[in-house]
């Protein structure tokens, strides 16, 4: 006789890149296990790998979970995480206070942070329509965890193309006065191309893009206790958020 199948509920959030709130699950026990597997491994694309299998697993609502902006990739995994294990984590430190010139204090601590009231969410909202002069530009979008996934194999082939591969990756289309040309029908090779002639102001106008898309983020304080040094803390990015 089949045992019975226990229910999970089920809530919304509402993220930045898709129109209807995402209906999602807590994840369980065996998936739990995944995520404890990837961080033991220390491998970031193990991490989001997991991270990755975790959001198919958990999301109810039809998304396509590769096309989701960094920002909402992580927005959907910290809310599932909170609602699965808890909203509240002990995040590990030690203190990185400088006592002389070879001595640190080191003292450990544990800084909780709330997942769901301690985030803020940063959302200045670069112009992703770009001109470089008077008859050429491009059109940008947000990096997606897909594009993180792809950048982070490629930085361990070749670590001194990784802003140039990320510019490369963002790319929506190009265009001049005649035409349009959309960045998935070229080359990894002919977009690099194209971001390694510009000049130094043109891809400043990419980094300023960059610097100012959406992310989430949380501020804490903490005084050490052995040597009264007062730490302040951001944590941003999936790896900081990632217990």
């Amino acid at each position: 006789m089949a045992l019975p199948k226990i229910d999970q509920p089920t809530f919304k959030v509402k993220l930045l890149s898709v129109k209807d709130p995402v209906l999602y699950r807590p994840f369980t026990v065996k998936e739990h296990k995944i995520l404890l597997m990837a961080a033991e491994s220390k491998s970031t694309d193990d991490i989001l790998g997991a991270i990755e299998q975790i959001l198919r697993n958990c999301v109810v609502s039809e998304i396509d979970i590769n096309e989701l902006a960094t920002v909402d990739f992580e927005m959907l995994f910290i809310n599932i995480r909170a609602k699965s294990v808890g909203e509240v984590v002990d995040m590990k430190y030690k203190c990185r206070n400088k006592i002389d010139e070879e001595t640190r204090c080191d003292k450990p601590f544990l800084m909780k942070v709330n997942l769901l009231e301690d985030l803020k969410f940063k959302n200045e909202g670069g112009d992703k329509k770009i001109a470089l002069n008077d008859s050429i530009g491009m059109v940008l979008k947000y990096p997606t965890a897909k594009t993180l996934q792809e950048l982070i194999s490629l930085a361990e082939k070749d670590s001194s193309l990784s802003d140039m591969n990320l510019a490369s990756s963002c790319i929506d289309y190009i265009y001049d006065d005649d035409e349009i040309f959309y960045a998935k029908d070229s080359t990894r090779e002919e977009l690099n191309s194209f971001i390694d002639g510009l000049s130094t102001e043109q891809y400043a106008k990419i980094e300023t893009f960059f610097q100012n898309i959406p992310s989430i983020y949380a501020e804490k304080e903490h005084i050490c206790s052995k040597c009264g040094f007062e730490h302040k803390m951001r944590l941003e990015g999936i790896a900081d958020f990632f217990m």
